[in-house]
């Protein structure tokens, strides 16, 4: 009966130790999904908040009131007088065109050191609207869009596209 007994034990150990292996593997991918989760849910927030950040100017700065809309539009890109590396001197939709952050900033050019390992960049072009193909290079329309994309170091970067008008 004792060599029984002791048997029983052992196997109930080996069995637990197999178990244990196998919930260990799926802790640690449980782990790992969580921080791609984390980085996505993240990133989207970043994409996001650009976007609002780049919204907040005019469509074009040679765009009248809201009330006067014309057909004169400028290139996509800075202008003069806008610094390529403050975002701060942007006074219109296209200054963005090529802005890349990393870490992201916030509208007055601070760090966000909670998202250090992050960066975000846009993309400003003038579009088609039937097709919503970039237009050749020097056309203009009333219709640009947007892509802003947030991604943290060797994760897939998150994207968020829009079109705005000038109506």
């Amino acid at each position: 009966m004792k060599g029984f007994l002791l048997l029983e034990a052992l196997l109930t150990m080996i069995v637990i130790g197999v178990a244990l292996v196998a919930l260990n593997a799926a802790l640690i991918m449980m782990v790992k999904s969580n921080a791609a989760g984390e980085a996505s849910v993240v990133s989207t927030h970043l994409s996001q908040r650009m976007l609002e950040e780049v919204r907040l100017r005019r469509w074009d700065e040679n765009t009248p009131a809201p009330s006067d809309y014309t057909k004169s539009r400028s290139a996509v890109g800075l202008d003069a007088g806008e610094s390529a590396s403050d975002k701060r001197t942007f006074d219109d939709i296209d200054d963005f065109q090529a802005w890349t952050e990393g870490p992201p900033l916030d509208p007055v050019m601070n760090v966000l050191s909670a998202f250090a390992d992050y960066t975000t960049s846009v993309t400003v072009r003038y579009v088609d609207v039937t097709t919503l193909d970039p237009v050749s290079p020097g056309t203009k329309t009333d219709f640009k869009a947007i892509s802003i994309c947030s991604w943290r170091k060797q994760r897939k970067s998150i994207c968020l596209d829009t079109i705005i008008t000038n109506r």
